[in-house]
């Protein structure tokens, strides 16, 4: 009984989302997986169309219209704070969610003026419209531990349990250790970028960047890609990274996609488990959304 009701809520969930029109392009701005860099820049006139303030704290009262995410991101955000601080009395911080193309502009010309060079400043603040802070898909996280973003981050116990699980809520760390060459940006270990949780846990597990995960899964049916649960997304993904070639066809359809994924999912679990993805809900985040504390200089050393 419980597996057939399970079955027709899955039927449901997964018609209300094939039959909606208004999902952008998922390569696309507002689209999950939009690659932006420096080779990819965003249009100053982009923003977000359902930016929200997430209900997490910040370490400075003036950072609280700084952190805008788009609804879905800001959701996962506030779960994953929230469950950060309830399952292990972690305390963490929103540094710095949505950027406008205009503070781009200041960001990297000050850089630009501080290092002497674009190439140096590049490293570490991209230039305007190369700010994936402009989807409102990323956000600098940080603990109370720290006043500024520091790469130390990693070696706390905040930055370790962010690593290992923040693809349980969609977010992937978006600019790993010695992955400058593929990223074109230096390590930022407080760097979070929100994708969707199948492709969150589907590139965490296959220790792929961003831009390597879209390359590879650009091979597969786009409507496959929105469908598909992580399993599904390993398995093709790894075929095609071993240089088989990967060809299918797909109508949309449940039938097909557990068709599909059968041949990728672990003993134990069922098709129906694995595409019913645990989407963060809406709870409130307890601890103090401002810390009293004195004004300090986050935006010294922020990214892109």
């Amino acid at each position: 009984m419980k597996k057939t009701i399970a079955t027709i809520l899955l039927v449901l969930i997964f018609s209300l989302s094939s039959a909606s029109n208004d999902v952008p392009d998922l390569y696309e701005p507002g689209g999950n997986l939009c690659v932006i860099n420096k080779e990819n820049k965003l249009p100053a006139s982009f923003v977000p169309a359902d930016l929200v303030t997430p209900n997490v704290g910040t370490r400075k009262a003036s950072l609280q219209d700084k952190i805008d995410l788009t609804d879905e991101a800001a959701n996962a955000l506030e779960k994953m704070f929230y469950d950060a601080s309830l399952k292990k009395g972690y305390v963490l911080y929103a540094v710095s969610g949505y950027r406008t193309y205009g503070m781009q502009q200041l960001n990297y010309k000050a850089k630009v003026q501080q290092t002497g060079n674009e190439h140096t400043a590049g490293l570490t603040v991209v230039p305007p419209g190369a700010s994936e802070h402009q989807l409102g898909l990323a956000m600098d996280i940080q603990s109370n531990k720290f006043k500024s973003l520091d790469v130390t981050f990693a070696e706390t116990d905040e930055g370790k349990w962010l690593l290992e699980h923040s693809s349980n809520y969609g977010f992937i760390l978006r600019y790993p250790k010695d992955r400058a060459d593929i990223t074109g940006v230096a390590y930022e270990p407080w760097h979070y970028r929100y994708v969707g949780i199948n492709h969150a846990k589907a590139i965490k597990q296959l220790n792929l960047t961003l831009e390597e995960y879209v390359d590879f899964v650009k091979q597969l049916p786009n409507s496959l890609v929105k469908d598909a649960n992580h399993f599904l997304l390993i398995g093709l993904v790894t075929q095609i990274m071993a240089g088989q070639k990967v060809s299918i066809s797909y109508h949309g359809t449940l039938d097909e996609l557990e068709k599909l994924s059968q041949p990728f999912l672990p003993d134990g679990i069922s098709f129906v488990s694995a595409q019913s993805v645990d989407f963060p809900k809406d709870e409130a985040f307890d601890t103090p959304r401002v810390l009293e504390d004195a004004e300090v200089s986050i935006f010294s050393t922020m990214g892109d």
